[in-house]
């Protein structure tokens, strides 16, 4: 019980540090550009990690088993962002870069992407969204959805179907 209590104390202090400080982002670390610049350090580390040393993390961006993770360069990541192991984060077409005008995935607060998923192209995906096990993401994905399959978006009505909601519920009154 005192566990969730604070837990539920220091998520609400997070949260309002947030409000006030939006544009807080973890800066360079000089120890650790002096250390990749040793030669083969910085190779042998980004060979590990599979990931551009330029990414825009927002802090703290959280990988619990970090193994098999690419992530492109330029891909900005907000707060509290959970990665999953075999996870690729990247361009749509590789071979032709241009053709998406340099953009990459834009991820936002509290997103949650699970193992083996995919997000490619110049995305967003909104705050506290969920991408499944497995899913592939090409297109844009609304706040507080969640992602399963080849951009199957959970939790969000499309339009046509919200109109005929709506014209059912004023027939209906």
């Amino acid at each position: 019980m005192v566990s969730q209590v604070e837990r539920a104390i220091l998520r609400w202090l997070e949260c309002r540090v947030e409000r006030r400080y939006p544009d807080a982002v973890v800066g360079p670390n000089p120890l650790a550009a002096r250390l990749l610049q040793t030669p083969g350090i910085g190779r042998a580390l980004g060979w590990l990690l599979n990931c551009r040393l330029d990414c825009r993390l927002r802090s703290p961006l959280l990988m619990p088993i970090p193994m098999g993770i690419v992530i492109e360069r330029g891909v900005e990541f907000g707060s509290r962002v959970t990665v999953m192991h075999q996870v690729t984060i990247g361009r749509k077409d590789p071979v032709a870069p241009e053709a998406q005008g340099g953009k990459l995935a834009a991820i936002e607060d509290n997103v949650f992407i699970g193992a083996g998923a995919k997000v490619l192209g110049p995305v967003r995906i909104g705050r506290g969204a969920i991408v499944g096990a497995n899913a592939v993401v090409t297109r844009d994905v609304p706040s507080h959805c969640t992602v399963v399959g080849a951009n199957r978006i959970l939790g969000v009505d499309p339009p046509a179907v919200a109109a005929a909601r709506r014209e059912e519920a004023a027939t209906l009154s």
